[in-house]
């Protein structure tokens, strides 16, 4: 009886893990996309500005805004890729049996 409350436990907890993983997945991914997107448009928009003007060191600090708003981003991305990792961990609790 015990063995095939083990068993039960075990596919519910696989079954668990599965589903939790797969909405963890879809999360991460969704936040990973507007992170990209929002430095994509502050990087477009400085690279736009360094071309515009006319002055050089006006033109330099643009692009060192590139610069450090891609290192930003990776390192925003290479945060929320440790921070993503998945872990269930489960423990039985109790085992109820009912004679009837």
């Amino acid at each position: 009886m015990l063995d095939i409350v083990h068993d039960l436990a075990a596919e519910r907890e696989f079954s668990a893990k599965q589903s939790y993983q797969a909405e963890n997945a879809a999360l991460a991914a969704g936040r990973r996309a507007t992170v990209e997107d929002t430095f994509r448009h502050k990087i477009e928009q400085a690279r736009r500005l360094a071309q515009e003007v006319d002055s050089t060191s006006i033109r330099r600090l643009h692009r060192a805004r590139v610069g450090t708003l891609e290192g930003q981003r990776d390192a925003r991305l290479a945060q929320m890729d440790r921070d993503s990792r998945f872990s269930l961990s489960t423990e039985p609790v109790a085992l109820v049996v009912v004679e009837g």
